[in-house]
């Protein structure tokens, strides 16, 4: 598919009326497209539902847990509900302007798409484990970029059930989705179990300052369920805390160019002398030398 129409079709959907909007609203999605000559910067965000966005023009980088994601053109970005993040808003250097599109997949469809493909994304799942990344991209195939034009073109059809059309079309591209590595987990169409769900939430923020009763309340129960729960799994709260703080530390340091000193500090870890030693608990070297390790082999 020449990517000039794609993008020119997709330009002109900035443009359609807000009518579509409001009546898919009403129904499964809330379709948003943005339009900025101008750097923009919208702090403490958290996603609702999943979100699908689709970049045009510009670029949007995503701020978490000391992460940071940059989508460029012609990229799909993917952002799990729950996200707590900074988005920001990057035209493009050349025309001055940032445009996108993004998707909010509303809960009754994923419910249906997981009814309707219950056996795909079983399958897929047990390839597929959830990523520690805040947020992903996914270079767009030829068939995910058709289904994405065949989503924006829904706008511009007459004398049909629109949110019927909408529905399946979103479908069509949550099943292509559902082949990447990782991103059954980011649209949530896996029923998670609510230990994993948390684990989740604390590698967003793991500098947070996570008790026992605020992991208790971000995972929607007393904390008497959730020590039982933790039980059920022979861990305590202490060492989930530390593990996913230590993974997360892992994968920024295998990811990013932060200092020790600043990977401890984004992880919940005052003293870099103190996460040294836990990460070499865990990981049986230190983090300069995984650090060292890593960027020798990129």
């Amino acid at each position: 598919m020449d990517g000039r129409h794609i993008f020119s079709a997709l330009e002109s959907f900035i443009d359609l009326p807000q009518d579509w909007d409001d009546e898919v609203r009403q129904q499964i999605s809330d379709v948003s497209a943005f339009k900025f000559r101008r750097r923009e910067r919208v702090a403490d965000v958290t996603l609702e539902t999943p979100l699908i966005g689709l970049i045009i023009k510009g670029s949007k980088e995503i701020h978490a847990g000391g992460f940071v994601q940059e989508c460029g053109p012609g990229m799909v970005m993917l952002m799990p509900r729950g996200l707590r993040c900074d988005a920001v808003n990057i035209p493009d250097e050349e025309t001055g302007l940032y445009l996108s599109m993004m998707i909010e997949v509303r809960g009754p469809l994923l419910e249906n798409f997981r009814q309707a493909y219950h056996g795909e994304i079983e399958a897929m799942r047990q390839h597929h484990p959830r990523p520690e990344t805040p947020c992903m991209n996914v270079h767009p195939t030829p068939p995910l970029w058709s289904a994405i034009m065949h989503f924006v073109r829904s706008g511009k059809e007459e004398g049909i059930a629109l949110s019927t059309v909408v529905e399946h079309r979103i479908q069509e591209i949550l099943l292509l989705l559902l082949h990447e590595p990782g991103a059954m987990h980011y649209m949530g169409l896996v029923e998670e179990e609510p230990i994993d769900r948390l684990m989740a939430r604390i590698a967003q923020e793991p500098a947070r300052n996570w008790t026992l009763a605020l992991a208790a309340r971000e995972a929607g129960m007393s904390v008497s369920t959730l020590k039982r729960r933790l039980g059920e799994r022979e861990v305590s709260f202490t060492t989930l805390l530390t593990e996913t703080r230590m993974r997360r530390a892992r994968d920024l340091l295998g990811r990013t160019e932060m200092s020790i000193q600043e990977v401890a500090l984004s992880c919940g870890y005052e003293s870099s002398g103190y996460f040294a030693r836990r990460f070499r608990e865990v990981f049986g070297l230190a983090p300069s030398e995984y650090q060292k390790g890593t960027a020798q082999t990129i």
